[in-house]
């Protein structure tokens, strides 16, 4: 606003100079002037019609006179309610004066009462006019002045003192309300003062915020607000338990009660979240001076509380030596001192009690509408209003209990108290005739009070987030001893005393999640209904973080009781979030800062390990599988992880921002919960069968939707997609695809590590593992697949897959992950080959080439490893050689089946060859030594496995003049072998034993041959042999564990758990929205193909697909195995050797 807009001050400036002159006279303090002049103040304040207006005027127009003349008369009315509250104290605490809520005041105690409201009127009027931030927003020198003149003029003990005054005695419930507007009043020159302080400390002077954390330290003023908070809600709750002689006694009782209610809940609510956060933000501009980041632990992310690093922004600039120093020494043990009070710390967990409690009463209300609702609809119609809803009511039951932890009845604030007047209005316009009258009465009802506690509980979250941060930092340089002053170690000293929470981490977790699961499962609820109130808010993401960071806190025995409702509030929030992204209300920043570092610490929680857990007898754990993940199994937390990941699939109501919003939302469920985690092979091993075949199939079909859908193309019908168009979104989830298949082949399908160093000594002590740490493992895994994935998760990325414990169910988990393993192959592989962006990626990203490579290879040495294994039995005598095709045994039907189907997935339906010939291309090209080895490694146990009359039509060796050249990739002919090499190449990178063994194969072209291959093709020569033992050694093919093949695979999901998703890679088809209910439409329906009855379709329009694409020739060969499997088995059973 420019000065000639603003309203005249000259009327408020006079009236404050002759208060302050006024004052002076009378030595300091304006209880002898006469009331109705300080009653000039208010009305005078208000005549700009706006105090803001006011306040910006003055930031403008008012003189050094006035400020001084401001300054004093605060100073004379704040010392003067001190001594009112001090001596109606004093009064209220003598022998035979009525107390309580409904007693009546004495005279004298009465007037001292109205002498109060006329000052705490006054510094209102102050605090809003020449105390608003707006009439000092400028970070000037006279902004820092007013706050060091309010400061070192002991305003904030005198504050402490009214407050304590005020914790005296209990006040009859008029007077009530007036306390709680006194404290509100008064915490608003703190937040003022806490505003400014941390204003000119970005602007690069801490002198200010230094002095302001020694006031609020030394002073202990938000110690003493907390406990007046408490007194006064004490007082409530007794006035509520009072009796009113009649009905008009008991209305105004509740009004007054509903008043004090009010403010306490919201205004002093907030006043004192705010100088929590600001106090945090000081803090992390302390910490980005960079004068002892570690010292203060409030920007890591790696802290006990989960918190996200401080922005750099947040960091003064132009700082001095002196005053980093002053950081270290003073600020920073001061402001912990401040964050680290119990009243404060025990005020924040109980108003996540209260809150949390308030909510669960209303949810379980809504839940009793929702049932009624349903009934009045099914007499009305004959049908449910909702069948998801219906069945979230019966899982309900009863509700959830109420939980308060220990806390004293009389600091309870029940959901009474958070009830406003206004909660009905509108209700009489519903009829409850209406088959959904009750309902939407309900919605009404409960749906506004939900509101207002889920903001009075992410306010108190966030609250909760920055204190035990702050007890859970190490101490700070002036805290170590190392200070060169007094008053150092006296901060110190006072820093340590008050770094102890009322509460253990197990009761804060307790505590937050109570609250959290009540008001999440609302919002899912209500999520079904149209205009509902309640979406994902980003402080709900600051929520999970929190609670991960606690979880890991905790021992063995609290992490048991408290992971399963944990994950719990995880399903919740996943539920939640794909809901809003599809609406539009996700907004790309909440997206990166909330939903993003909340899906990563769930991951980080997902495999985390406590000491002495394995000692812990939980049922239905097998051994080797973590704590946490045993409860995100049971908690629904991967069942919903699948949804969410499906809900992103499903096309938007929220147009193409929506959309991307969703592709968003894929990428970082994909990247922050899976692949950071390395929890896909544990989740393979030990998790629910269909439920992680569901996962595989929704990362499978994510690959093939663009980032934004096509209008129209809704999820209700079959369908084929076209070849995708690409996209970042789409590229993204490709490489993603392909570094978790990196994940699963070193963990799973390739040889245990042999290099295994023992876990650091205290590992188990401090909450870790006590497992041996696997370094070859991490080191299979490309520097993409590595990245922001810490170093401890990558070194245990094979032991936390590994079952243990009881030989029975250890055998059990291992064929569940030998099994899922091949199926994550089995859906992954060919959806990055036939996505139509490997291509491009391979030339564009390193270690997308070496990675899916590499991926080849684990898959390439299972067949060959079924090779070796045969022949080691028919060397042994357990198999005959020569065995007629009508005399086959038991054994070479399952290995002729096993490398059938291994062979199968790698040339038909992944295409090996034409990958092969375009990494080596590609390599070769952008000289990737790297790549073309990972490709090379394929060629070998390819040519060791592949039959010479083959091998020969894919891949040529050629000498002469092209010897020397490096791979041309993939040839323009279609009728030219894919993958040509020239032996002088191959010379030069050390693979000799390869151009002998193709030699042997009969892939060799001299230069006078004219292009036909010379000598007769053998599988059996010296120079195949030499490369099989070299390939046996090299990659340690007798210690490969044992796996299904992938047709085993497919047919024991279909068996077994009655899994069978559409086989067509390219569809993208997903079933109805369950909801919150896990049986309702948990997949698509699909059928079986007619003749090889392995493959399954959705649709007629996939299964036409799918016959192009290529089933057309694999359909007879599957059909093949499938019987021979089939003869196998009953030829086990039933004890025959031979068909």
């Amino acid at each position: 606003m420019s000065p000639n807009a603003q309203p005249d001050i000259r009327p408020f400036v006079t009236c404050v100079k002759r208060l302050a002159g006024r004052g002076a006279e009378a030595g300091g303090s304006l209880r002898s002037v006469p009331l109705e002049d300080l009653d000039l103040l208010r009305p005078v304040g208000s005549t700009a019609g706006n105090c803001d207006e006011l306040a910006i005027a003055l930031r403008f127009r008012g003189s050094r006179e006035f400020w001084h003349a401001a300054l004093a008369v605060h100073a004379y009315l704040a010392r003067d309610c001190q001594a009112v509250c001090e001596a109606a104290g004093q009064l209220r605490q003598q022998p035979n004066q009525p107390t309580g809520a409904t007693g009546a005041e004495p005279p004298r105690v009465a007037q001292l009462h109205q002498e109060q409201l006329r000052i705490a009127g006054a510094l209102g009027v102050l605090a809003k006019t020449c105390f608003n931030l707006k009439a000092v927003a400028s970070p000037d020198t006279a902004d820092g002045s007013r706050v060091l003149a309010l400061l070192r003029g002991d305003a904030l003990q005198v504050y402490s003192a009214v407050l304590k005054a005020l914790t005296r005695s209990v006040a009859p419930v008029p007077e009530l309300c007036d306390e709680a507007r006194l404290i509100s009043t008064l915490l608003l020159f703190v937040v003022w003062a806490a505003d400014i302080s941390v204003a000119r400390m970005r602007a690069g002077d801490v002198s200010v915020a230094v002095e302001w954390a020694l006031a609020m330290a030394a002073s202990r003023v938000l110690e003493h607000a907390c406990c007046a908070v408490l007194h006064l809600q004490g007082g409530v709750a007794i006035a509520r338990a009072a009796c009113a002689p009649s009905a008009e006694a008991r209305l105004k009782l509740q009004l007054e009660v509903e008043c004090t209610d009010q403010l306490v809940l919201c205004d002093v609510l907030g006043q004192l979240c705010k100088v929590i956060q600001v106090a945090a933000d000081m803090q992390a501009a302390a910490v980005a001076l960079g004068s002892d980041a570690t010292a203060c632990g409030g920007g890591s992310s790696s802290s006990p509380a989960g918190a996200a690093a401080a922005p750099a922004s947040a960091g003064p600039a132009g700082c001095g030596a002196d005053q980093r120093q002053r950081c270290s020494v003073q600020l920073l043990p001061s402001l912990r001192s401040v964050l680290c009070g119990r009243s404060l710390n025990y005020w924040v967990v109980k108003g996540l009690l209260d809150a949390g409690n308030a909510a669960v009463e209303c949810s379980n209300q809504f839940s009793g509408r929702l049932l009624e609702a349903t009934e009045l609809r099914e007499k009305a119609t004959g049908a449910m209003v909702s069948e998801q809803l219906q069945q979230a009511i019966e899982q309900r039951g009863a509700g959830l209990p109420a939980r308060w932890l220990g806390l004293p009845e009389q600091h309870r604030t029940l959901k009474s108290d958070f009830e406003r007047a206004g909660d009905t209005q509108g209700e009489a316009g519903v009829s409850s005739a209406l088959p959904l009258g009750p309902l939407l009465v309900g919605v009404m009802r409960e749906g506004r009070l939900m509101v207002r506690l889920s903001d009075m509980y992410f306010q108190l979250v966030m609250a909760a987030r920055q204190l035990w941060q702050a007890i859970n930092a190490s101490p700070g340089a002036g805290e170590a001893g190392s200070s060169t002053s007094n008053a150092a170690g006296r901060s110190a000293a006072t820093s340590r005393a008050a770094a102890r929470s009322p509460f253990t981490a197990a009761q804060v977790c307790a505590a937050m999640c109570h609250g959290l699961e009540s008001i999440g499962g609302m919002g899912m609820a209500m999520q079904e209904l149209v205009g509902s109130p309640l979406g994902y808010r980003a402080e709900m993401g600051a929520a999970v973080q929190m609670l991960c960071g606690l979880a890991k806190q905790l021992r063995a025995r609290q992490a048991v009781r408290l992971l399963g409702t944990l994950w719990t509030c995880a399903a919740v929030l996943l539920s939640i979030v794909p809901a809003s992204a599809a609406r539009g209300d996700l907004s790309a920043a909440v997206l990166e800062q909330s939903v993003a570092p909340a899906l990563e610490a769930m991951g980080s929680l997902l495999l985390h390990t406590y000491a002495g857990e394995n000692k812990i007898k939980l049922s239905g754990r097998v051994g080797g599988c973590c704590t946490s993940l045993t409860a995100a199994s049971y908690a629904r937390g991967i069942y919903q992880l699948r949804s969410c990941l499906r809900d992103t699939l499903r096309p938007p109501s929220g147009g193409r921002a929506a959309a991307e919003r969703q592709g968003q939302l894929r990428v970082a469920l994909t990247d922050r919960f899976l692949r950071r985690s390395c929890a896909l092979p544990a989740l393979l091993t030990f998790g629910k069968p269909d439920e992680t075949g569901g996962l595989l199939v929704a990362l499978r079909q994510a690959m093939f939707v663009p980032a934004v859908t096509a209008a129209g193309a809704g999820p209700s019908g079959s369908r084929a997609p076209p070849p995708p168009a690409g996209g970042d979104v789409q590229n993204q989830m490709v490489l993603l695809g392909v570094q978790l298949l990196e994940q699963v082949a070193a963990a799973c399908l390739q040889a245990p590590p042999s290099r295994r160093r023992p876990a650091a000594k205290g590992a188990s002590a401090r909450g870790g593992s006590a497992s041996p740490v696997d370094d070859d493992v991490a080191a299979r895994l490309t520097d993409t697949a590595k990245c922001d994935v810490p170093a401890e998760r990558l070194q245990r990325l094979w032991a936390a897959a590994e079952p243990k414990g009881a030989a029975a169910a250890a055998e059990a988990a291992r064929d569940t992950g030998s099994r899922m393993a091949v199926y994550a192959v089995l859906q992954l592989l060919p959806a990055v080959v036939h996505s139509g962006l490997a291509g491009a990626l391979s030339k564009a990203h390193k270690d997308f080439t070496v990675g899916l490579s590499r991926v080849f290879l684990a898959v390439a040495l299972r067949a060959l490893e079924v090779v070796q294994r045969t022949a080691r039995q028919r060397a042994a005598g357990a198999v005959p050689a020569g065995a007629s095709a009508r005399g086959r045994t038991v054994e070479e039907i399952f290995a002729h089946a096993a490398v059938d189907s291994w062979m199968l997935l790698l040339v038909d339906q992944a295409g090996v060859y034409q990958w092969l010939a375009a990494a080596l291309g590609v390599s070769t090209a952008q000289c990737w030594p790297e790549g073309h080895a990972a490709a090379l490694d394929v060629v070998e146990v390819l040519t060791l496995v592949v039959p010479a009359e083959e091998l020969a039509m894919w891949v040529r060796l050629w000498s002469g003049g092209a010897e020397a050249q490096p791979p041309p990739g993939a040839p323009a002919s279609p009728h030219a072998p894919v993958i040509q090499l020239g032996e002088a190449w191959l010379a030069q990178h050390g693979r000799g034993k390869l151009v002998a063994a193709l030699k042997d194969k009969g892939c060799y072209v001299p230069a006078e041959a004219g292009g036909r291959a010379s000598g007769p093709a053998r599988d059996d020569g010296a120079g195949v042999a030499s490369l099989r033992l070299d390939v046996v050694m090299k990659h340690r093919l007798p210690a490969l564990p044992p796996l299904v093949c992938p047709i085993d695979a497919v047919r024991g999901l279909d068996v077994e758990h009655n899994f069978r998703p559409c086989s067509h890679p390219g569809c993208t088809r997903v079933p109805a929205s369950p909801g919150i209910v896990p049986e309702v439409a948990s997949e698509l329906p699909t059928m079986r193909c007619g003749r090889c009855r392995v493959e399954s379709y959705c649709g007629a329009e996939c299964q036409r697909a799918h016959w192009r694409a290529g089933h057309k020739e694999e359909c007879p060969r599957l059909a093949q195995m499938r019987t021979d499997l089939e003869s196998a088995s009953v030829m086990m059973h039933f004890g025959f050797l031979r068909v």
